[in-house]
């Protein structure tokens, strides 16, 4: 004789139970164990449906995850344009000439002198307005995954073991 099937709810009910002692290191079989001393349940599980139903959660998480993750990065992407545009803006504003106006307020015999220059300045651009283009840029290019892999050294106790995501073969780009 089969177990009874569980309706919606009771999965529902159960992939909590599981999701919380699988989260919190238990196995498959000490998840059983649980289910089976819990007297309470008209059904038991075992360590094969506990199994399947923790792949079916972590593929729903791993879906989730995903989703969440290509939220962030285009919330991310928007603040870099916001943040492009605001550095180019004042890397503009910091080309234009203007007249610079001092004024020199002085005293003598005859009272109060005040004394008004004027000089145009030519502006050549702060260059800390690019650094941040630049930077947006590159946080971008981070982002999106578009630099090149760097190169990678490791060593073992073996050999010295040298090799470039360009060169290896298991780990060559497929076009």
């Amino acid at each position: 004789m089969s177990a009874p099937k569980r309706n919606p709810i009771e999965i529902q009910a159960d992939d909590i139970i599981i999701s919380d002692l699988y989260l919190k290191g238990y196995s498959y079989r000490e998840i059983e164990k649980k289910f089976k001393a819990d007297n309470s349940r008209k059904h038991t599980l075992s360590h094969t449906i506990i199994g399947k139903d923790m792949k079916r959660m972590l593929e729903a998480w791993r879906t989730e995850r995903d989703d969440n993750i290509d939220e962030w990065v285009n919330a991310q992407l928007i603040k870099l344009d916001k943040l492009e545009q605001n550095y180019w803006t004042a890397w503009e504003k910091s080309l234009k000439a203007f007249t610079r106006t001092k004024t020199k307020t002085g005293h003598n015999s005859f009272g109060t002198i005040e004394e008004t220059s004027m000089e145009d300045m030519l502006m050549l651009g702060e260059p800390r307005y690019l650094q941040g283009v630049e930077r947006c840029i590159q946080k971008r290019c981070d982002l999106l995954g578009l630099d090149k892999p760097k190169e990678m050294i490791i060593r073992t106790n073996l050999d010295n073991t040298h090799f470039s995501y360009e060169t290896h073969p298991a780990l060559k780009k497929v076009s």
